[in-house]
């Protein structure tokens, strides 16, 4: 980088420095930016949901958003009621949105929720590499899914467009189509709620560099915000896009170091998901897997369905020789989406770890299954093929199996004193 752009990303930094300087967080500090005090759960919307009772859910969302239209305070209420419809890959889920559509046909939320869902699998469709490494098979089917979500919240719109998360949901779809409406979505969503947060963090993803924008867009967006900071100290957290930014440009130099230095900058602006998701991932790259289980945890204190979260909080419990709480956090995991190779991986080796050695193989099948490209696979399934049989041989023999060792040991106390 050249001392022009180093002098660039200074300012910049600087500039947000103004945003979060009264705002501290870390590791140690696990102040939450956005406190709820609401009752509701995303786990009680999908308990209603599941339990089909329908009446009941849509009265509650409803409760929900106009609480929020009262009082520009409940924002963070409202969001975290739809995360579990928003976080979902499991296609069977998409029967149970069907059918609350089906009994309910005039209700904006059953519409609403479907079409977080339907972004959400088109998000997953295309995957996470770059443009020029994805395929036009991916491409066609995240715009599948994504049509399939403009269609419902079209619909949303015409029931009550009131509702600030269709608009939300529309700016989420803008980045990766390079659609020229997103300001207009964000018009409106502001017009309904101009302290609004969360409308304006998706909105930035559209002035990222990687989607035609640029670190200049960024920072004289966040600058608009200055008048409503005072009534609404959330917009604050903006300024971590900045940090993140930088942060997620040191990953793909595979300098995780100096990408944790920016994801903590990030983090004091605001205890936000995405910050602290990123900080996280930071910290289990450098092999710091106690910290980076904090990050995870803050985050699925308020969405437990935080599919991200869940893998990395499960994999850094496997590197501490946390074997149980990893297989419980992946077994949520695989959940809210079974057809995601990493996951089986990761309770595949788990279970393996255990000296659960049927259940490591079956998994290790199964992410074979979905993604046949990664020799890992078959190396483990072999191996602990090996152990199996091994662990067999020594119970025939009246002998006991060393999973740390993977060899047979004398049982204790057979033959003699038990030791101690």
């Amino acid at each position: 980088m050249n001392k022009a752009g180093i002098c660039i990303i200074c300012l910049l930094v600087s500039y947000a420095s103004l945003f979060i300087s009264d705002v501290s967080a870390g590791p140690a500090s696990r102040r939450i930016l956005f406190p709820s005090d609401v009752k509701t759960t995303s786990k009680e919307v999908c308990g209603l949901l599941e339990a089909r009772q329908y009446e009941k859910l849509d009265a509650l969302l409803q409760r929900l958003h106009e609480s929020y239209l009262s009082d520009y305070k409940k924002e963070e209420d409202n969001e975290r009621a739809y995360d579990c419809f928003f976080m979902r890959s499991n296609t069977s889920f998409e029967k149970l949105l069907n059918d609350w559509i089906a009994a309910r046909p005039n209700s904006a939320y059953a519409y609403l929720a479907r079409a977080g869902y339907y972004q959400n699998m088109g998000w997953k469709a295309r995957g996470a590499q770059w443009a020029s490494e994805t395929k036009d098979e991916e491409f066609r089917n995240m715009e599948l899914f994504f049509s399939k979500s403009e269609a419902d919240i079209k619909r949303v719109i015409n029931i009550n467009p009131r509702i600030i998360d269709a608009y939300t949901l529309m700016l989420g779809m803008a980045a990766p189509r390079s659609s020229g409406n997103a300001k207009d979505h964000l018009d409106k969503a502001l017009k309904i709620n101009p302290y609004a947060f969360w409308p304006r963090m998706i909105f930035m993803s559209t002035l990222h560099p990687r989607w035609g924008g640029s670190l200049g867009e960024m920072s004289r967006f966040i600058e608009t915000t200055r008048p409503y900071l005072e009534k609404n100290p959330k917009l604050k957290a903006l300024a971590g896009r900045l940090s993140t930014e930088f942060g997620d440009q040191a990953s793909w130099e595979d300098n995780w170091a100096k990408a944790l230095e920016y994801y903590s900058e990030a983090v004091k602006a605001g205890e936000v998901n995405l910050y602290l998701f990123k900080r996280g991932k930071a910290l289990y790259k450098l092999k710091r897997f106690k910290e980076a289980i904090l990050d995870f945890s803050t985050i699925l204190a308020t969405n437990p369905y935080h599919f991200d979260a869940l893998t990395y909080r499960a994999v850094s419990f496997y590197e501490l020789g946390g074997y149980g709480r990893a297989l419980t956090d992946i077994n949520i995991a695989i959940e809210i989406d079974p057809k995601d190779a990493f996951a089986h991986w990761i309770r595949g080796i788990s279970h393996g770890a255990a000296c659960d050695f049927k259940p490591a193989i079956d998994s290790l099948e199964k992410a074979k299954e979905i993604d046949s490209s990664v020799p890992a696979y078959d190396k483990y399934i072999k191996i602990f093929g090996s152990r199996m049989h091994a662990k067999d041989d020594c119970q025939r023999l009246g002998k006991t199996f060393n999973c740390r060792k993977s060899e047979c040991e004398t049982k204790s106390g057979s033959g003699g004193a038990p030791k101690r």
